[in-house]
């Protein structure tokens, strides 16, 4: 028998997708429907183009598991440039102070959600 902590794992593996921008790997987990809703609603909705981009700002953010090879550098620290740490924090770090990094991330999760959202529909009609 699966353990509720391996079951969590899996389904949350099932939703991590990799997305490369330039010469960064980010790893990103499709959010679940309520998790959706939640960001939806806390960022005013979707009615207007100021609160939907706030929303899918959110929802990108909130995917967010790590970043492959970024440094210093590219959090625009002055210095030597280091490795930094293949972590959500330093994902995050990055796509807030980079809006081209940020909507390449927003467009591919946009894009898995709604392959998700299809899938799951299909399997609700079955």
């Amino acid at each position: 028998m699966i353990s509720n902590s391996q079951l969590q794992q899996r389904l949350e593996a099932a939703r991590e997708f990799d997305q490369v921008v330039g010469h960064l790997t980010f790893r990103l987990r499709v959010p679940t429907r309520a998790q959706m809703r939640s960001i939806i609603i806390a960022n005013g909705g979707l009615d207007d183009d100021g609160s939907r981009i706030a929303s899918l700002q959110a929802m990108t953010l909130a995917a967010l598991v790590s970043v492959k090879g970024a440094t210093t550098k590219d959090i625009g620290l002055d210095g030597e440039s280091m490795p930094l740490p293949e972590s959500a924090a330093a994902a995050k770090a990055i796509a807030e102070d980079n809006l081209e990094v940020m909507d390449a991330l927003k467009d591919e999760l946009t894009e898995r959600v709604n392959q998700r959202n299809k899938a799951l529909e299909t399997d609700l009609k079955n």
